[in-house]
């Protein structure tokens, strides 16, 4: 039977907030998600034709009324070279859907044990809700410090989740004279690239070649890719494969440079193989087919030839997708998936200083969004409660030392959700021999 042209017909969509409806009144704020009201068509074929076409439109609306993701870089010179974060952010707005602002702290020849130490990169991260912290090690950190690389990446990780942002690691290129670095290798098998890593260590004046080999193994071996995915695997992080990137873009060209004279730090090439690398990883889209010129107001800031840029694009794009792979299909807008190994809740508990100790929370469904958490152990209470503004499925409470030296072993450790319906999430049993410095 037709309908007719005055009647309505109610369509639930997901949609921004405060939609205007046809007869130009407002839709009230939405709990879970928003209401449309459209006018129909005099034919039920015609109303199933309006509905589709203004539902397609819907969904694209809401992507391109998206807030701006808020990124915030760490890092040195391999970032601030030719500018990354503003060609991150053009990519973005070139592609017109969501876009992306970014701010950083960037030092030259700066190690993520400086960023940790010193105070402003830590006061960047806590001055505002960033959506995402990207870390980027010194260049020769995952080989010759993977320690102090990954003790200060969980220090920095937490202040990010602290800060309700998620982590993404900055895999970096290898030395254009040394490929090995990309992907490690034995010192025995490979005693070229461990003997051109010692001299670059600066460590020959003090220490015979294979006592620092042994001292070194583990870096040697995992190269920059271990360094970076060991660590975003434990922190439930995500990856950004720059480094592999480039790999997959000069195998696809032998001629194509990427390197600058000093072997190390990108060229504009370089740079914007990055930054479609970013973009890939922060919005989960391809970049094949942005363009190769981006430009920010009046600036031009790179200008790559097309059939070049699709060769970076294309590497860029399956970096990413074999970087997902590996970290358990992680990506930016499905981070609450740890892949089949990983465990069901995990808690961990570091004591910050004599005043505060962190409680970092972590399960395989994402918490609640939009509600108040609290975290309980025993009869004590977080002084800090957390607002879940996306989907999370980690989070960092603190509490006062004092307050939890009132702790027992045994007491329980439950995360108290304030929404309707209140949900409680267990999280086991305080163990405080567990509690890291």
């Amino acid at each position: 039977m037709p309908i007719k042209a005055t009647e309505r017909v109610y369509v639930p969509m997901s949609l921004p907030d405060h939609i205007r409806r046809n007869d130009g009144a407002m839709d009230p704020p939405p709990r879970c998600t928003s209401e449309r009201w459209i006018l129909t068509m005099k034919s039920l074929a015609g109303s199933f034709l309006a509905i589709f076409l203004l539902a397609s439109f819907g969904w694209a609306a809401a992507e391109v009324n998206e807030p701006p993701l808020k990124v915030l870089f760490i890092g040195n010179s391999y970032t601030y070279g030719n500018d990354l974060p503003s060609l991150v952010a053009a990519l973005a707005e070139a592609a017109g859907g969501r876009k992306i602002e970014t701010d950083r702290h960037l030092l030259g020849g700066c190690t993520l044990k400086r960023h940790a130490k010193e105070t402003k990169a830590i006061d960047k991260i806590q001055k505002k809700k960033w959506d995402v912290v990207v870390l980027q090690e010194h260049s020769l950190g995952p080989i010759l410090h993977r320690e102090s690389m990954h003790e200060h990446a969980r220090i920095l990780d937490a202040e990010s989740k602290r800060q309700g942002a998620r982590t993404v690691f900055y895999l970096t290129w290898a030395r254009q004279h040394i490929p090995h670095m990309q992907d490690g290798a034995d010192p025995a098998s490979m005693p070229d690239y461990a003997r051109a890593m010692y001299q670059m260590s600066g460590a020959a004046k003090a220490t015979d070649f294979q006592t620092w080999c042994r001292r070194h193994t583990s870096g040697l071996v995992g190269g920059l890719n271990g360094g970076y995915f060991d660590i975003a695997k434990e922190l439930h992080a995500t990856v950004a494969p720059v480094g592999t990137a480039w790999q997959k873009a000069m195998a696809a060209d032998p001629g194509l440079i990427l390197h600058q004279a000093d072997k190390s730090h990108p060229n504009r090439q370089g740079s914007y193989l990055a930054a479609c690398v970013f973009y890939a990883t922060l919005l989960d889209q391809s970049p094949i087919g942005l363009p190769g010129e981006l430009t920010e107001e009046s600036r031009r800031l790179v200008q790559i030839a097309p059939d070049e840029a699709k060769i970076l694009q294309e590497a860029a794009w399956q970096a990413v997708q074999e970087s997902r792979q590996s970290l358990g299909d992680r990506t930016m807008t499905n981070a609450e998936e740890f892949g089949k190994d990983a465990p069901r809740v995990c808690v961990e508990i570091r004591q910050i200083d004599t005043s505060r100790v962190d409680i970092t929370v972590t399960q395989e469904r994402p918490f609640p969004v939009n509600t108040i958490t609290v975290l309980h152990i025993g009869q004590q209470t977080t002084n800090l409660c957390r607002y879940a503004k996306d989907k999370l499925n980690t989070l960092v409470f603190s509490m006062g030392a004092d307050d939890f030296s009132k702790t027992q072993d045994g007491d329980a450790i439950t995360v108290e959700c304030l929404c309707e319906p209140p949900e409680h999430c267990d999280f086991g049993k305080l163990d405080k021999s567990k509690v890291r410095d």
